[in-house]
């Protein structure tokens, strides 16, 4: 004897919305690979001394990591912003193009804190996929930035033997002011 079982009619799910990319997120993603072979390649400079015959293939790959990402960033600075989602790509962008090409401490702390300062330029609102995608992206980036930072090549050498010689408190005042 059959018992009566209820059946739920049959639902399909809707189609989900798929990412489609822009042009300025297929350069932002060529920028986070190409910036963290640019973290590698610097780091294993900082890990190799002067006397290891490898250090001289390691500088070639540092310089030539450093151009590619370069050129990576140029093309994404230079790609038009077609939705408003994508402006904090653009200001990721600029920022870490700023910190590889600046060339002294004081430019360096100020790019390097613009992202604390500036939160909101660096979040993308909105509900489409788009806004999920592109915070995707930023939080990668945000990850890269910081071992950027980090690394003693991009930030001067002499300022961090400065600021090493300070006392807690002249560090903190430095900190806050900028």
């Amino acid at each position: 004897m059959a018992d009566c079982i209820f059946t739920p009619p049959i639902r399909f799910p809707e189609a989900a919305a798929s990412f489609t990319p822009t042009p300025l997120t297929q350069h932002f993603t060529a920028v986070l690979h190409d910036l963290s072979a640019f973290i590698v390649a610097e780091h294993d400079l900082e890990l190799c001394g002067s006397c290891d015959p490898a250090c001289d293939a390691w500088i070639t790959d540092a310089e030539s990591a450093r151009t590619r990402v370069l050129d990576s960033l140029s093309h994404l600075l230079a790609t038009r912003v077609t939705r408003g989602e994508e402006l904090p790509l653009r200001h990721c962008g600029i920022i870490a193009h700023n910190i590889i090409t600046c060339d002294n401490a004081h430019d360096f702390h100020k790019a390097a804190s613009l992202s604390q300062r500036f939160p909101h330029f660096f979040d993308s609102s909105g509900e489409a996929e788009l806004a999920g995608h592109v915070n995707l992206m930023i939080t990668q980036f945000r990850a890269l930035f910081s071992k950027l930072v980090d690394l003693a090549e991009i930030a001067d050498p002499l300022d961090a033997e400065y600021t090493d010689a300070l006392p807690i408190e002249t560090k903190f005042m430095m900190v806050a002011a900028a």
